[in-house]
């Protein structure tokens, strides 16, 4: 037989070879000498805070990994490739003189060693690199922890599921990929070898490629009987996009079909599987290759007809006309897992009955000392820019757009605060300011503790000539001497603020024994930094390595970086901590409190699982995603969760950036695991100072998340969660801007946020620190709950929910929204603000239980619409409802006396500065009056009102007709109110007529 002798492809000359290595060193000098400079930056920057360990134990984890699956899915590769050449047949036939087989041959025989050893190494390489990622999950599985809880189907400890399940799967996956890859490789190689050829009728293969493939086969067909037995677990972490009557939500767990179908599939699929493998295994050493050939097809066709047609069928005719009494079993173990995973069970959720009183006597306003006392006037949301415009002090300090709230014991009374830190933002820096020595070297730190008590404002606005409506500021800080300035909250060390949310740029600090300081302090004083934080870059060799990490020269070359210099980076509190545990889910919105005298930065810690049995699997970003500020809170990550604690609280020092982590549940197993991982990590809870529990919130995104579950799972009976009539829903904040376009649109949707209040209870006693919201029936506005969570140390994290009677009908946060703004005395006010080129800004709608009703209050707000850039926002009135009765005034005071009567006014808060009565606002039959006063004038004043009246009622009724032919009417008006008015039928100070948002 003849053989073509091997056509060589043209070889690389010895100095196109050198240019050729030279190329791949540099290139891979590139890629992984970017890869060991920010290792090591690393490396420096978790020995500044005391966190090495977890850099070592992550790098070591990430690197057996590699290499273990690396070793794994490229040695088996190659170990096919050897068999396969070391078995290839010695005369190989040639089909033709243009056989493209043999050239291919003959390219791969002339560079053995590069492909037999390269082509595994560099599949290997990829792998690795892959699998790598997954280092939680193999570090979880070896330090797996009991739940104590066993799933209901197949009495395995939660604990399974959560530690081993995802890693046998994981361990699975890379598995089929190894034995797959080996497959191919083989088969590709005795192609090329000779061992199969495709000439001739039917083909030929040879005995050693028949038994190697075969083999290999098998090997991947019991790998699947493996599968189909985990598959069995699997199912109890299933989604179900139709189970129930809402549709469009998924329901986890396994469903009556996949208990009485899928499950039994399971187990048939695996007696099959392990036939066919040894089916393969058999015909491996057989000629004939019938036997593998029919397992194959009864494997597939096994798969299509058990697997699937079978459950399909049981879903389609027996399961889906029955599913409220067949699903039954599955929701009960749906609705029990869930309120478990989420930390919803009885010993942690409270319903009570509320009666929803829909009147109140002003000695009964009066008597309440707990809830109106303490009302919040102040939207951290919205006073930043007051904050920002009042107490900025430079134009390089700055605020976040969303303050933090927190509570404060001040001459033996406690108030709620709006609290923040004045911190360094070097993003406000004028043009002639923005050099590098200024923005990294100058300009550091920010300076002070700024709170403002959330019930307080300095004057109101009628009484103070324009000056009022403001918070009442108190500032711990540095004084142009250098010295601290104590505010009412005192700040025992020096209220540097180094580390923050505005802290973004990194600070070179320090510098050469005896040099004179550069940092600036105060306009008459500079400062050197002396604290803990920061990573030395005294020597050459670190200079040379910030310089090149940052790509700045003027590190290497500055000569005032001296030995005692250091770099402070990685500055934002949540970025610290995310380093310092990688493990957790951190809030999106820290605050900082002054503990002990120290600035420090709290910062809430979250474990998460998406692999609980039948615990409904729940969107982290979506449940916790509302009208909050995008740029002050940094929003979750688009993960699916189905377990949740907050066993973690951090805090960060403003000034040294000291990270320490405290446990606040010592009992979860999942804590419990990674303290395995990361031994000495997470203090105990025995070890939280009791200034700093006092100081604790309960967590603003683990609220959303249970609110949101909690709108379903607070029913308990199977076929009543089946039909969905009592869920209820999250109101929309209905304080969102009137939307003009389709991304407003969208956004107006989003869902209210929770607010923070110092309130009483239902059964009265002591004002405590609450986290609440308001909950309405499902696709409509009435209200259906009111939920309330403790945050106090005495009553931290029990979740009170009050259930209104469901046979009367309560109006819900939008719904009070539109009264509000519909309401004439309101609407003809606020129209006279715009006019002024003001810009109305409405602040947050508290829903407060006052003994038996719920109280709404909110605060309204005025900025300057011309200069966006000085403007901010003024406390202009204040509107309340109790009953359907709307209150509107410039203060608190006032607006309850409009609703509960003269005197009720009296429990608010006395320093308020505003006036102790305010008048009782215009009637229809009253218009208002000022002066000389036209016929006409007062006729379009009442037309206005009975239009807006009307307008008020087409809306609630959904009569469109009737709601144009008002909005008409409204206009007409409005015409012959502006002709009055400037025909002289009125004094200037008239109020004008507003013209409702459509």
């Amino acid at each position: 037989m003849a053989v073509r002798p091997p056509s060589g492809l043209p070889k690389l000359s010895r100095r196109s070879r050198i240019l050729l290595i030279v190329g791949v060193a540099v290139l891979a000098a590139l890629i992984l000498g970017s890869r060991v400079l920010d290792g090591y930056v690393e490396w420096l920057w978790y020995g500044e805070v005391g966190f090495r360990s977890v850099f070592s134990t992550v790098l070591v984890t990430r690197f057996l990994l590699f290499l273990a699956v690396g070793v794994l899915v490229g040695g088996l590769l190659a170990v096919s490739l050897v068999v396969a050449y070391r078995t290839r047949p010695v005369f190989v036939p040639v089909s033709g003189p243009d056989d493209p087989v043999s050239r291919y041959r003959a390219a791969v025989v002339a560079r053995l060693r590069l492909f037999g050893i390269g082509l595994p190494v560099i599949v290997g390489l990829i792998s690795g690199a892959a699998a790598q990622g997954n280092w939680q999950q193999a570090q979880l599985f070896f330090h797996a922890t009991r739940f104590g809880v066993t799933d209901p189907q197949f009495g395995n400890d939660v604990g399974f599921y959560a530690f081993q399940l995802p890693f046998y799967s994981w361990m699975l996956g890379w598995l089929f990929v190894a034995v797959a890859l080996a497959f191919f490789g083989g088969l590709v190689a005795h192609y090329l070898f000779g061992g199969i050829r495709l000439a001739g009728r039917g083909g030929q293969l040879s005995t050693p490629a028949r038994t190697q493939l075969a083999v290999t086969a098998g090997v991947f067909v019991l790998l699947k009987a493996v599968a189909y037995y985990f598959d069995r677990y699997s199912l109890l972490l299933s989604q179900h996009s139709s189970l129930l009557s809402q549709g469009n939500d998924s329901f986890t767990g396994a469903s009556y079909t996949d208990l009485n179908a899928v499950l039994p599939a399971k187990l048939i699929l695996l007696c099959i599987a392990v036939f066919c493998a040894i089916a393969f295994f058999a015909g491996a050493f057989l000629r004939n290759l019938q036997l593998p050939a029919i397992a194959a097809v009864l494997l597939m066709l096994s798969s299509l007809l058990v697997g699937a047609a079978w459950p399909a069928i049981l879903q389609q005719f027996s399961v889906a006309p029955n599913a409220n009494q067949k699903e039954s079993l599955a929701i009960q173990r749906n609705i029990d897992a869930t309120t478990r995973a989420f930390g919803l069970t009885p010993d942690k959720v409270k319903f009570e009955p509320y009666a929803g009183r829909a009147n109140l006597s002003p000695q009964e306003v009066k008597a309440d000392q707990s809830t109106i006392p303490n009302i919040r006037l102040l939207d951290p949301n919205v006073v930043s820019g007051a904050f920002t415009q009042r107490e900025q002090r430079k134009n390089f300090y700055g605020f976040p757009p969303k303050l933090g709230i927190d509570r404060y014991t001040v001459n033996g009374v406690t108030s709620d605060y709006v609290v923040a830190v004045r911190e360094i933002n070097t993003e406000g820096l004028a043009d002639n300011q923005r050099s590098w020595i200024n923005r990294h070297m100058v300009y550091t730190h920010g300076n002070g503790f700024v709170a403002a008590k959330a019930n307080l404002i300095n004057q109101t606005t009628d009484t103070a000539g324009g000056q009022g409506g403001y918070p009442v500021f108190t500032a711990s800080e540095i004084g142009t001497d250098g010295n601290v300035i104590q505010g009412d909250i005192p700040v025992n060390t020096p209220p540097r603020i180094y580390y923050g949310v505005l802290s973004n740029d990194y600070a070179i600090v320090g510098g050469n024994p005896g040099q004179a300081p550069a940092e600036y302090d105060t306009d008459t004083r500079q400062f050197t930094y002396g604290g803990a934080g920061g990573v030395p870059i005294g020597n050459w060799f670190n200079r040379l390595v910030f310089a090149a990490h940052y790509g700045e020269r003027n590190i290497l070359f500055n000569r005032a970086i001296g030995q005692n210099s250091k770099i402070i980076f990685n500055r934002d509190p949540r970025d610290r901590v995310k380093a310092v545990a990688p493990w957790l889910t951190t809030d999106g919105d820290p605050y900082p409190a002054v503990i002990d005298g120290r600035v420090q930065w709290i910062v809430d810690g979250y474990t998460t699982l998406n692999t609980y049995p039948y615990s409904q699997l729940t969107s982290l970003a979506g449940a916790t995603n509302d009208s909050l500020p995008a740029n002050g809170v940094r929003k979750q990550a688009n993960t699916d969760i189905n377990y949740i604690r907050n066993s973690v609280k951090a805090t960060v020092d403003a000034y040294d950036g000291t990270v320490k982590l405290y446990s606040v549940d010592d009992s979860d197993p999942v804590l419990k695991a990674w303290q395995g991982v990361f031994p000495g990590t997470v203090r105990p809870s025995s070890a939280i100072p009791q200034s700093l529990r006092d100081h604790f919130r309960y967590p603003e995104d683990l609220f959303k998340v249970q609110r949101e579950l909690l709108a379903r799972y607070h029913v308990t009976n199977p076929q009543e969660f089946y039909s969905n009539v009592s869920f209820w829903d999250v109101p929309s904040d209905p304080t969102a801007d009137s939307p003009t376009t389709q991304q407003q649109i969208q956004a107006q949707t989003q869902q209210q946020p929770p607010y923070y209040v110092l309130a009483g209870g239902t059964g009265g006693g002591n004002p405590s620190f609450q986290l609440t919201s308001p909950l309405v029936s499902q696709k409509r506005d009435f209200m259906s709950a009111y939920v309330t969570v403790g945050c106090d140390p005495g009553g931290y994290g029990k979740i009170t929910v009050l259930q209104l009677p469901t046979d009367s009908q309560t109006p819900g946060p939008k719904q009070m929204q539109t009264q509000f703004i519909t309401s004439p005395q309101v609407s003809i006010t606020l129209n006279q603000l715009r006019q002024q080129q003001t810009k109305v800004v409405y602040g947050n709608l508290l829903t407060l239980p006052v003994d038996g009703g719920l109280l709404y209050v909110e605060p309204v707000y005025v900025e300057q619409s011309n200069n966006a850039a000085t403007s901010y926002p003024q406390l202009s009135r204040v509107l309340a409802s109790f009953g359907g009765t709307v209150g509107f005034a410039p203060d608190l005071r006032g607006a309850l006396d409009q609703v509960f009567g003269a005197g009720a006014g009296d429990a608010a808060n006395p320093g308020q500065n505003g006036p102790a009565t305010t008048p009782a606002p215009p009637s229809s039959s009253n218009p208002p009056s000022s002066g000389q006063v036209s016929p006409d004038l007062a006729q379009a004043v009442n037309d206005i009102q009975a239009a807006l009246q009307r307008i008020k009622a087409a809306q609630q009724a959904g009569d469109w007709v009737a709601l144009g032919q008002a909005y008409k009417d409204l206009d007409d008006a409005t015409r012959r109110f502006e002709q009055a008015r400037t025909s002289g039928g009125a004094p200037s100070s008239a109020a004008p007529t507003p013209t409702p948002s459509r």
